[in-house]
């Protein structure tokens, strides 16, 4: 489990969409697989096949066993709809009202902190001043003494008018070239060791969703059609992934991470498109140096670059 849970709105940057919609996927998924393990045995035993059992063949087994309890504390202060600020007063405060409950056996798992909570100047990296005069410190500590794991929110500016930090850019728009290669249902080939040296082979496209799966249940099933192309794909290993007509989704060891597989995403679907805009016929990178790349930054005796973005 996580030590830091990051969650974001209806308009969330693109390079968080693919962690929360595949961990949000596939912690649901387990959730339900746990609520409906009994059914499902009694399915087998009575020859019946269920609908749980058919998306587990395909979508692989649970990671999550026991549903996970969040308390979110928006409807605290909801700086949209009233005058009462986010401070690091109300939100210790709450946090000893979830301790008080806890005494009397109601079960949080994690507290996460839901918008204002950063400086609109700071790129989601600073806290908002005077309301956390000493930054969140306090507050986390203690969350994890007493067993509860802090989580943040975080949105576009579209809603809480954010100035992005120059290099989150890319993670707050729509992220030009890779969405090019998503509208166009093509994967972005690996021409050379700029590209090996974040993603081990091609970025990949998924197959176009049906209408089907888009009428019945849109995001579920655009989580399990990544889902299923990353069955003989290590997704560390290619953490990046074309929705066919939607766009680039990336993931990571954190927040951080993803950002910035993002940026890195944006950079090598560019320089492919240059590469056949100036050679249409031009060749794949060899597998041998393709693999080098990759694995002296990445493999278990990896050797070369920067410490890795956490």
């Amino acid at each position: 489990m996580p030590r830091i849970l990051v969650t974001g709105g209806a308009a969330a940057p693109r390079a968080m969409g693919a962690c929360t919609t595949i961990l949000l996927t596939l912690l649901l998924w387990g959730w339900q697989a746990a609520s409906t393990a009994t059914a499902n045995e009694n399915g087998v035993q009575n020859g019946a096949t269920t609908t749980s059992q058919r998306l587990g063949d395909s979508v692989g087994p649970p990671l999550a066993r026991d549903p996970i309890f969040v308390y979110n504390n928006w409807s605290a202060y909801d700086e949209l709809s009233d005058n009462i600020p986010l401070t690091e007063q109300l939100a210790m405060k709450e946090l000893d009202e979830i301790l008080r409950l806890r005494r009397f056996g109601v079960r949080f798992d994690y507290y996460m902190m839901d918008a204002f909570w950063f400086d609109p100047d700071g790129g989601y990296r600073t806290w908002r001043k005077p309301n956390w005069p000493n930054g969140p410190d306090a507050w986390i500590r203690k969350c994890r003494k007493n067993g509860i794991l802090p989580g943040l929110w975080f949105s576009t500016n579209t809603l809480v008018k954010i100035n992005a930090a120059p290099e989150w850019q890319n993670s707050l728009t729509h992220s030009e070239f890779a969405t090019a290669c998503a509208q166009a249902c093509k994967p972005i080939p690996c021409f050379g060791t700029t590209h090996a040296d974040s993603f081990h082979g091609e970025v990949p496209v998924t197959r176009c969703l049906t209408r089907d799966e888009i009428v019945s249940d849109y995001e579920k099933n655009t989580g399990s059609v990544i889902c299923l192309h990353f069955n003989e794909v290590d997704p560390d290993a290619v953490p990046a992934v074309l929705v066919a007509g939607h766009g680039p989704f990336c993931w990571g060891a954190s927040a951080a991470a993803a950002a910035y597989n993002a940026v890195i995403l944006e950079s090598v679907a560019r320089i492919a498109y240059y590469t056949l805009t100036i050679s249409p016929d031009a060749q794949l990178i060899a597998s041998h140096l393709r693999d080098k790349h990759f694995l002296r930054k990445h493999g278990k005796d990896a050797y070369y670059g920067q410490e890795k973005t956490q």
